[in-house]
């Protein structure tokens, strides 16, 4: 029997010269199935190889035994393609997971797909490396059922879903087959005894289970579609329940193969599997370490950082009775969670901190510490709290840190995000979740100093209530140990954040005199101690007895109870002359008496200006001032170097004014005792600081620092800084448009912009707005933001500060004057409605604020006509776009599905919005999304307690309801029995309604979690019908068509005609507005009843309603896709906002009734501008009469000379656009058919072709305006397109080409229908057909082919087709290129060659020697050949898969908004630089690029 034929052979023999078909025949039926074979020959395999195979499937059932059989090799020659085949799908599912970190948990471990694929891939290349399989069959190459492995990895392919288990269990799998492929060489060297039946024995049982668990799956694949989607392959049960019998099995196997075959070989074959094993274990934790690197930390927070590890500790003999209490405390397994250390400035609570956690490390009990300092940049805010702590908690605990790194895989700008989720994310859930003994029986302390140094007070409250959270953490004994000063914000949050049973406070200032003399004086004896000992060699004037007892009397009552006074008076004599130092400072206090700060910091800077006379005393004192005042007023401290880079100071002048102050400035120093140029100077203590700008010293201190006029110097010496050149696009030179921040290196950034340049960006609005001076036209910051707004825009973008811009402007626009600040304030106002609108994309790709921000900006825009210069660098032609902003001031993208629900909370400072995956909550200042909530079952509805302080989500048959400050889970109402279709708070915040499909409406106690009330309801509350009146003594429902009224009374208010979908009550107490899939909405009395007003204006469904705060503005969302507003006295309607590109499923009203919030079905979430008057310009042509021209585009192309854009609309709608204006060049030509699925353009752009979703196709004469519709079968013209052709959408007309010299008109099919048609455009009749592909091929071993591109040659003579195929063996798609000769009568394919996959777009060279594709170019010269051909480069513009960037070779270069993107499959057509994107709403943006040589 001859060998069947190769893949390859088959489409040499069916694809290369295709028999022609006569006219008009039509392609042959599919034939019947074949019959199904098994496997019918005997493997060359020693010692029963195969009678283990048939003895392992003869232990199978029935039904497994049959599933395999036919699913086995049938000859040899089948078995290496069979292999190859699957070996070729994982590889393609390795390309498919290379750039995702797709993961799941197996067995409490997180397992990365692609590592499981690489794994796959590393185990089916041992199956390969048996040598010659014809001649070396064993059982395992015979025994695996191939074709069913290729059909579990065709559904890893296709569903996300199942993806991680099936390729962990194929994994699995081949891990055990090589196992028992060891086994079974094993065996065949062994003779017969009692052992090798034994041995045998175990290796049937393993082989049998191997099968079992195959076939189960296999089963499960070949049901219908319906069935599978119902049931997975296998789940987490089924693969360890496999994994653990494997366990055993094997270690049956390996016992006999021990007993038999004691040899080396055995060894060393288990051996390399092992090292698979190893390798691919290491893999998840050099992820973990990449992942984990991306942690921002703050540097010198810890303890025992650079910053903090030279500071003092607590000397041995002092503080002993505090720190016995704080060591009981952390080692009392009873003890409180948290420990408060509170004390005033300068009574040594940092010292004592640092004690606490040295000695806790020594005890190994120290989990992490954070030592805030104010003015010390990242130490001196909160965002790097949890991320630098949760980095020392990954290296304490690897599981930890897996965890970790789980997360920041997951959001890698985690670091970015507020508190909130980061505490959760980086500290709460890895805390929970970890499970090994090393964790479990683990108790650490975290020690947290100086909270009060944190700048935000409300970021100070929001620690301590995130914090509390820990009593929740069960999995380890967690420990906060934290020290404050005794301010507001921190005693608030103690008392308002933190139950009284979880913290215990001491006071320092508690502690008696006594014991803080004591340790104040032990301090000074040791302190004049090293003096001593230091100045032995050079000083010798200092006595044994020096200072004495008496004056060591007078320090200690100078300093208590303050331990800093201690510490900079010691300094302070140390550094030179103490003998002298010491005098002078006692014979000034005795002079004139100074206590406390005062009497520590005079005479101490009372040196750095005693020599010279007054004019040079004055001069230093400047100078003091100057340089001095700057360092205490940074909001980030700076090295001497960047200091003198942003004050204009040499750097040597800088040096000579800190020389004097090392006693009370924190100064590095290098090895040679020079002040280090490039680490920053810090403050000992705070209390330098306070005392430097105290007013009520002023008088008396002639160091006393103006603070206002110092934050003005700072705020102009930073923008002159950023104004001189240093500042300007693309600052990182990385000549890549679409370049995402999260993948630059921070070095390359932290080069990029150097210490004194960041600084200046991310602080000037600060310090210009802390000045206190109104800022106008004529100032430094209006040409500093004319020249470089972008600029700076870019720079924040890279350090991870975007939402900066906004609130850097909007705290500009509060200091400009209004008379005499006129134009910066219209270019403050662009500003921010250009950075709201295009904040999600500047903060993710910073480059495209001057490519997408600036194109898609409005053409009046301040700044977009500012900076347009910019835009010529990239764009030859540009789309059209509104004059005007709009209404629409910001999209919030982030929602990967449907929003369902929007609310804003009470005090309007952020927005809720549910979708069908989650929960998302946004700061409705800047549109940053500051939590995200996922839910199992989706949300379908959000609501927030008119308290603020609890927040519900509806997913499923229940309730979710949050603590809105900590995002906890504190209810869950239970009781429905189907979905839950609307939820509402009661005003008072007690109560909560719902409704469900289950016909009921019930009531609960918010507190209790009961149900207080259910109603039986006729017909069930749909979407959001569903509301509480605002004295609480009435809710009110949709029921069908009539609204019911449920409170003292219950009445039905009838008018709408059709079912109820939304409703709200007006906060007057007397009105309630209802909407209905009637397209109305109606205002209702409730007393009497009666309808008020009729809102009518929407052509679909009203779905959602809302109500503004003062009772005078309805807002409504439609089916129409539009947000409409009405006045409730007039019933008119006041403003139309449209930009939605599906159904508007929610709105709501912020609490000043001056924004409205929209989400739909198009994903996204709209922030419109209620108060605005004009509605958003919309981009569309000349206002034509006819029919809507608001309807898709579903298809598009470019005309040869790529001067004239064609679409085609759902609506059976054409347009022509001109390329360079965007403007529309005709009236619309309506045509009768229903969906226009493929268009062209003659050459002289006198003929139209479209082709519809039936079998017909039309003409339409652009000269003579006429349109003519055809029969593409039968060659007939048509009035219209009928709907029973319209049905018939298999034999849609969705490819067609005219001819280059306008001739010949090609007519095909992309799905289903193989033939393809030649128009004669003289004779109007198809004169030629030809079949494109076969339908032979199912049987072997093919699908049926997609028809993908067509092009003509440019002497017409030739035509190529590119095709997609998928292989039905595989499910792998390859690309057919063929040649056909039109100049017969009967055209022949004449070549054929093979792509990696189908080409989109194709055109012939001028020449006609070459195709170019979209994939590479195919020289046609070469003979025909179906070898995957070497790519060649193929530079154009194309769409990204997502359809969100427009690519220059492969980069991505301009990333679209919303409602530019269209379906790249459908309306997107390009000719080399020149690309046009079909939108939603009919319209058609065309883009021409700029040659971008630079862009790689």
């Amino acid at each position: 029997m001859a060998p069947k034929p190769s893949k390859r052979d088959w489409l040499r023999n069916k694809l290369v010269v295709r028999s022609p078909s006569p006219l008009p025949a039509h392609p042959a039926p599919r034939p019947a199935a074949a019959a199904t074979r098994t496997s019918s020959f005997e493997p060359a395999y020693t010692k029963n190889g195969s009678s283990i195979l048939a003895d392992a499937l003869e232990a199978l059932d029935r039904e497994d035994r049959e599933t395999i059989r036919t699913l086995l090799p049938t000859n040899v020659f089948t078995i290496d393609a069979a292999l190859n085949e699957v070996h070729g799908a994982v590889c393609e599912l390795g390309e498919l997971c290379a750039n995702k970190r797709w993961s799941w948990t197996y067995k409490g471990h997180k397992v990365y797909v692609h590592d499981q694929v690489d794994k796959v891939v590393q185990l089916l290349d041992k199956f390969k490396s048996v040598g010659d399989v014809v001649a070396n069959v064993d059982p395992i190459h015979v025994g695996l059922p191939w074709a069913g492995i290729r059909l579990i990895l065709e559904v890893a392919l296709s569903d996300s879903h199942q993806r991680a288990t099936l390729v962990t269990g194929l994994e699995l799998s081949f891990h055990i087959s090589n196992r028992l492929k060891v086994y079974l060489d094993t065996y065949t060297r062994t003779s017969p005894s009692l052992a090798s039946d034994n041995f045998r024995k175990s290796l049937v049982n393993l082989y049998a289970h191997i099968l079992r668990f195959l076939g189960c799956a296999i089963r499960i694949q070949q049901k219908s579609a319906v069935s599978r989607t119902a049931q997975a392959l296998w789940d987490t049960s089924d693969l360890t329940g496999f994994e653990e019998r494997c366990d055993t099995l094997c270690s049956r196997a390996g016992d006999g193969a021990r007993i038999c075959d004691s040899g080396e070989s055995l060894r060393i074959q288990l051996q390399t599997l092992q090292e698979i094993d190893k390798i691919h274990g290491s893999l998840p934790r050099l992820q973990d370490k990449a992942d984990l690197a991306k942690l921002i930390t703050a540097a010198g927070a810890t303890y025992d950082s650079s910053a903090e590890g030279e500071l003092p500790r607590c000397l041995p003999g002092t503080r002993l009775e505090l720190l016995k209490q704080i060591d009981d405390w952390a080692t009392d397994p009873a003890g409180q969670r948290m420990f408060w250390l509170c004390g005033v400035a300068g009574t040594g609570k940092s010292t004592i901190a640092r004690t606490v956690a040295e000695s806790l490390h020594e005890d190994g009990l120290l989990g992490a510490s954070f030592f805030f300092k104010r003015g010390r940049g990242d130490r001196s805010h909160a965002t790097l709290l949890f991320p630098t702590i949760a980095r020392q908690l990954a290296d304490l605990f690897p599981e930890v840190g897996h965890m970790v790194a789980s997360a920041l895989d997951e959001d890698s700008l985690l670091c970015d995000k507020h508190l909130q989720p980061q505490f959760e994310k980086l500290l709460l859930q890895p805390l929970q979740q970890a499970s090994h003994p090393s964790v479990r029986t683990a108790s650490v302390v975290l020690v947290i100093d100086a909270l009060d140094e944190c700048e935000d007070g409300q970021n100070i409250m929001t620690i301590l209530r995130l914090l509390s959270r820990i009593e929740v953490i069960t999995s380890i004994r967690l420990r906060i140990f934290l020290t404050s000063r005794p301010e507001l914000p921190v005693v608030l949050g103690f008392k308002k954040e933190v139950r009284g049973d979880l913290h215990h406070d001491v006071r320092l200032e508690d502690v008696e005199q006594t014991t803080i003399e004591r340790d104040i004086r032990i301090f000074y004896e040791l302190q004049f101690s090293q003096i001593k000992e230091d100045n032995l060699l050079y000083d010798d004037k200092i006595s044994a007895e020096w200072p004495g007892d008496s004056t060591i009397a007078s320090l200690v009552d100078l300093a208590k109870p303050l331990f800093i006074v201690a510490f900079t008076v010691s300094r302070y004599i140390a550094e030179a002359d103490p003998t002298g130092r010491l005098d002078k400072m006692l014979r000034q206090n005795s002079n004139e008496p100074l206590t406390g700060l005062k009497g520590t910091y005079l005479p101490i800077l009372e040196q750095v200006v005693a020599v010279g006379d007054a004019r040079q005393r004055n001069i230093r004192t400047a100078e003091f001032q100057h340089i001095v005042g700057s360092i205490i007023l940074l909001s980030n401290p700076l090295s001497t170097t960047a200091i003198s880079s942003l004050l204009a100071i040499s750097r040597p002048e800088i040096v000579k004014v800190l020389q004097p102050l090392s006693s009370v400035l924190n100064i590095p120093r290098t090895a040679d005792g020079r002040i280090h140029p490039t680490t920053p100077i810090t403050l000992f203590h705070l209390s330098f600081r306070d005392f430097l700008l105290d007013a009520s010293l002023k008088d008396e201190n002639k160091f006393w620092i103006e603070t206002r006029k110092m934050h003005g110097i700072l705020g102009k010496q930073c923008v002159r800084l950023l104004h001189s050149c240093t500042l300007r696009e693309d600052i990182c030179a990385l000549n890549k448009p679409g370049a995402r921040r999260a993948k630059v290196a921070k070095s390359t950034v932290h080069d990029s912009l150097p210490e004194a340049v960041a600084y200046a960006c991310r602080y000037w609005v600060q310090h210009v707005v802390d000045s206190g001076e109104h800022v106008t036209d004529d100032g430094a910051v209006y040409p500093f933001l004319e020249k470089h707004l972008l600029h700076w825009m870019e720079a924040l973008s890279w350090l991870g500060r975007a939402s900066d811009i906004i609130h850097g402007l909007r705290a500009l626009r509060s200091v400009t004057n209004a008379q005499s600040g006129k134009q910066l304030l219209g270019l403050l106002d662009d500003a921010i409605r250009f950075a709201l609108s295009n904040r999600y994309i500047i903060d993710h790709a910073p480059l495209q604020t001057y490519v997408s921000a600036l194109l898609f900006a409005p053409s009046q825009s301040l700044v977009r006509r500012m900076f347009a210069g910019g835009l010529r660098k990239y764009f030859k032609i540009m789309p059209r776009v509104p004059q005007r902003w709009g209404a629409e001031m910001q999209k919030l993208e982030g929602h990967p599905s449907s929003v369902t629900g929007l609310v804003f909370s009470p005090d309007g400072k952020t927005l809720m919005s549910g979708s069908t995956d989650c929960m998302v909550i946004w700061d409705a200042a800047t549109g940053e999304q500051m939590q995200k909530y996922e839910h199992e079952t989706g949300v379908s509805g959000v609501a927030f307690s008119q308290d603020g302080n609890r927040m519900a989500s509806v997913s499923g048959d229940s309730i979710v309801i949050r603590d809105a400050a900590t995002g906890d889970v504190t209810r869950k109402l239970i009781g429905h029995h189907d979905y839950v279709t609307a939820a509402v708070f009661s005003p008072d915040s007690k109560t909560l309604s719902s409704a469900s499909d289950d016909g009921t409406l019930r009531l609960w106690d918010v507190e209790t979690e009961k149900e207080m009330r259910k109603q039986e309801l006729a017909l069930p509350v749909v979407e959001k019908a569903l509301a509480f009146s605002f004295d609480n003594k009435t809710l009110a429902y949709g029921s069908g068509e009539c609204m019911i009224m449920w409170g003292v009374k219950k009445q039905k208010l009838r008018g709408h005609t059709d079912v109820i979908t939304a409703v709200a009550f007006l906060l007057d107490g007397r009105t309630v507005v209802s909407g209905s899939r009637d397209m109305t909405a109606r205002l209702w009395d409730i007393e009497t009843g009666a309808e008020k007003q009729q809102f009518i204006g929407h052509t679909d469904n009203v779905s959602c309603i809302a109500c503004s705060s003062d009772s005078r503005t309805i807002a409504s969302g439609s089916l129409d896709q539009t947000v409409r507003l009405w006045d409730t006295g007039t019933g008119m309607e006041t403003q139309t906002f449209t930009g939605h590109s599906s159904t508007i499923y929610a709105i709501a009203f912020s609490a000043d009734g001056k924004t409205i919030a929209s989400g739909g079905g198009d994903s996204t979430i709209r922030l419109w501008d209620a108060m605005m008057s004009e509605e958003t310009q919309k981009l569309e042509g000349p206002d034509h009469s006819g029919p809507s021209l608001n309807n898709p585009v579903t298809t598009m192309c470019l005309s040869p000379d790529g001067q004239m854009v064609a679409s085609g609309s759902l609506r059976g709608i054409m347009r022509l656009w001109d390329v360079a204006t965007g403007e529309e060049t005709q009236k619309p030509i309506v045509t009768n058919v229903h969906w226009i699925t493929a268009v062209d353009i003659s050459p002289d752009r006198e003929i139209l072709a479209f082709g519809s979703i039936s079998e017909g196709f039309g003409l339409s004469d652009l000269r003579l305006g006429t349109t003519r519709l055809w029969d593409a079968d039968l060659g007939e013209e048509i009035d219209q397109v009928s709907d029973a052709m319209r049905s018939q959408s298999g034999r849609a007309i969705s490819v067609i080409k005219i001819s280059p010299d306008s001739k010949t008109i090609l007519l095909a099919s992309k799905w289903g229908h193989a033939t393809a048609r030649l128009w004669n455009v003289a004779t109007k009749k198809v004169t030629q057909r030809f079949e494109i592909y076969s339908m032979e091929g199912i049987e072997e071993g093919f699908s049926p082919e997609i028809l993908t591109a067509v092009a003509f040659s440019p002497d017409s003579k030739t035509v190529a087709t590119g095709s997609a195929v998928q292989m039905a063996t595989s499910g792998l798609w390859d690309g057919i290129v063929r040649l056909w000769d039109t100049t017969s009568d009967k055209p022949t394919g004449t070549h054929c060659f093979k792509l990696r996959s189908g080409p989109k777009r194709m055109r012939f060279t001028n020449d006609g020697s070459a195709l170019d594709t979209d994939l590479e170019r195919v020289d046609l010269s070469l003979p025909c050949s179906l070898d995957q051909a070497s790519p060649s480069p193929s530079i154009e513009v194309t769409m990204s898969r997502d359809d969100q960037w427009v690519q220059y070779d492969g980069s991505d270069v301009l990333w679209l908004p919303h409602e530019y993107r269209g379906d790249s499959r459908r309306n997107f057509a390009s000719r080399d630089a020149l690309i046009a994107v079909g939108r939603e709403d009919g319209t058609v943006s065309c883009f021409s690029f700029e040659p971008l040589l630079g862009i790689t």
